[in-house]
């Protein structure tokens, strides 16, 4: 049986993850689930990336989250060595479109 505490606890994920999908559902119409590195068009295969991480404290807004493709997410988090890594700095001058 789970108490208060963790029910509190799970309503308030539960709406996180509400207000998150909302956020990332205007990310897709302002971004046309189009890369912002690259252009190219990634339909439901779109990842959304906070240009400053959840882990340092990055929100989920629009003006924090942005649609990548595979390839350049990848190389945000320096798993692509191939494209080399991308810094925050880069994403904000490659963007097409400007959160």
């Amino acid at each position: 049986m789970k108490g208060p505490t963790a029910t509190r606890r799970a309503s308030k994920r539960r709406r996180q993850l509400i207000a998150d999908r909302d956020v990332y559902r205007a990310v897709d119409t302002r971004d046309g689930h189009c890369c912002q590195v690259c252009g190219i068009y990634c339909g439901n295969s779109i990842h959304r990336h906070h240009i400053v991480f959840r882990s340092l404290g990055g929100e989920t807004t629009l003006d924090n989250v942005i649609s990548l493709c595979v390839k350049h997410h990848e190389a945000a988090h320096g798993r692509a060595p191939s494209v080399g890594r991308i810094t925050v700095d880069d994403l904000k001058m490659k963007l097409l479109v400007l959160p």
